[in-house]
């Protein structure tokens, strides 16, 4: 078998365009049924701290990207392997330049809708009759929400620094 040509020769970059896709984030909670809360609340609170959350993040198959500056800044994170302060920057960068998921009232409804609708295209529907099944029901959500409740949901999203900008 002929030596590797690219051994050593990783490099991370930014998405084409500069922006990431920001995840919505990862939650815990403790159970109204739980029979311990106070352990439950208290092992979560450990399971986030800067420590654990740190090891977690670093662990190979803990499936945790860093979320934290100090994640990013760790000197021990970053001499994981030869190119992790590269990638560590990388990511840092990606974050801070990241988009958001558009967050409104029943943000989920319209994105089960869109789903619905692209997958009705693709597996035969005519796609303007899909298209105007989706124009239907988005405005049968808004309308549920209220428009002008909705209208200021909106300008409060659009107004962070993570909101679309072109």
């Amino acid at each position: 078998m002929p030596a590797t040509k690219v051994a050593d020769k990783i490099g991370y970059a930014m998405n084409p365009g500069g922006h990431s896709q920001l995840a919505s984030g990862f939650l815990s909670g403790v159970s109204p049924d739980s029979k311990n809360k106070d352990a439950a609340y208290l092992y979560v609170q450990w399971m986030h701290s800067k420590t654990q959350s740190l090891k977690n993040a670093m662990r190979p198959v803990g499936l945790r990207d860093p979320f934290r500056n100090s994640h990013y800044d760790s000197p021990e994170y970053q001499k994981l392997w030869p190119g992790a302060k590269d990638y560590l920057k990388t990511l840092k960068d990606a974050a801070a330049a990241g988009y958001a998921d558009l967050s409104v009232i029943e943000t989920f409804k319209y994105q089960d809708a869109i789903s619905r609708a692209v997958n009705s295209a693709i597996g035969g529907e005519d796609p303007k009759t899909a298209l105007d099944a989706l124009a239907a029901e988005l405005d049968q959500i808004t309308e549920s929400v209220g428009v002008d409740k909705q209208r200021e949901a909106y300008k409060v999203w659009a107004a962070k620094p993570s909101a679309y900008r072109e």
